[in-house]
């Protein structure tokens, strides 16, 4: 039964990127590998290596500029997509790296059990990844399909001490993100392709509010039970593959035959269901409050050829917008349409910022712009 058809750093092959490399090969092979040092650098905490790092990415940029024939080198999201997953160094053996059978990691606020394919190599390719929820999911691992166990990185956090009532709680979102930073600082994850199954009533009901709550986040969320009227937001569910499977068996196939996450979205709608809501795609709204009970809510559109973007929103009072140039133009002034009223501004894009951005960023997105905060006028409430 359908219900709707709707924190680190990872690289697939160019198959990973939503169009097709521009780039010359021998410019993209070398921001690749500076991107690669400077994560490697911050990962490891070496702000030397860090600052050497993106030194020699911005002189590359810079000698790409001069070829690029007007073009801003950092209006290649695609290529910047695929260099920002491609250098990063993984072990392919020692403690970390159980190969073929259920290993259990022991962090003290959240930990979690993985499984690696027999044949997980790193070097090779990236890996789409499964978040098992569920109080006994990491019993089910090891009988799941083979070829999902062959193909895919299957996570297990330990969500045994948690209840339905915590779901929408920093307990149960430290116990669901931390082992999904951690795993894809440890291994070649696709976070373009990440899922979360529910395999029992509790485990449904985590993956689908936090579906709601960070739709952009996951390339699809499924469960054995439909719970939504239990969650907060649930029109959110729309935003991302939903559906309501037999078995977890039947679920993680489910997951393994979707596409990858689309994370630019032109047109999009979305509750604000968290009183800490982050981004959901490119808009992070900073200020926002119900009315009457209502969740606040914000629709988003772009138009291209005017480089428009409009917000309509209710209790949203101020946004962060995170752009790159499969949004908009940015080397145009954007028209930023706020309820009906127009404001316009001219971004600038910044080596420092993507990096940054997809630092402290799970979705693996490409957001070079200087992040843009914008007041959003409010019509005025009235009572029926």
């Amino acid at each position: 039964m359908r219900i709707c058809t709707l924190l680190f750093f990872v690289f697939s092959s160019f198959a990973f990127a939503q169009g097709e490399p521009e780039l010359k090969s021998s410019d993209l092979k070398k921001i690749s590998k500076y991107t690669g040092d400077w994560i490697d650098a911050k990962i490891d905490g070496d702000s030397s290596k860090l600052s050497d790092a993106i030194m020699s990415l911005e002189e590359q940029v810079v000698k790409m500029a001069k070829s690029s024939k007007g073009r801003n080198p950092l209006s290649y999201v695609y290529d910047w997509e695929i260099a920002l997953h491609q250098e990063r160094k993984y072990a392919t053996s020692g403690s970390t790296v159980k190969k073929g059978r259920v290993a259990n990691v022991a962090l003290a606020r959240a930990p979690y059990s993985v499984w690696l394919p027999k044949k997980y190599n790193p070097k090779k390719s990236s890996y789409p990844c499964v978040v098992l929820l569920g109080a006994t999911a990491a019993s089910v691992i090891e009988s799941l399909p083979v070829e999902v166990l062959e193909s895919m990185i299957i996570l297990a956090p330990d969500i045994s001490s948690l209840s339905e009532d915590l779901a929408l709680t920093m307990e149960t979102l430290i116990s669901l993100i931390i082992p999904v930073s951690e795993a894809s600082k440890a291994y070649h994850l696709d976070r373009m392709r990440l899922f979360m199954v529910g395999t029992d009533e509790l485990g449904s009901v985590i993956a689908a509010q936090w579906g709601a709550v960070m739709p952009h986040l996951f390339a699809g969320v499924t469960s054995t039970t439909d719970v939504t009227g239990k969650i907060v937001g649930s029109k959110n569910l729309e935003l991302v593959a939903n559906t309501v499977m037999a078995s977890a068996n039947d679920a993680v196939t489910w997951c393994s035959i979707q596409a990858r996450t689309n994370p630019y979205p032109l047109s999009f709608e979305f509750e604000i269901p968290w009183p800490q809501q982050s981004r959901v795609f490119w808009v992070h709204p900073v200020k926002s409050d119900s009315f009457e009970g209502e969740l606040a809510n914000i629709k988003v559109s772009v138009d291209r050829d005017s480089n428009t973007i409009s917000i309509d929103s209710t209790s949203v009072e101020r946004v962060k917008l995170y752009l790159n140039d499969a949004i908009v133009d940015l080397d145009k002034p954007v028209i930023i349409v706020r309820n009906g009223i127009d404001y316009t501004y001219q971004p600038s894009r910044s080596v420092g910022t993507m990096l940054e951005v997809f630092a402290s960023s799970l979705d693996g997105a490409v957001f070079p712009a200087t992040i843009q905060e914008v007041d959003i006028p409010q019509a005025e409430k009235t009572q029926e």
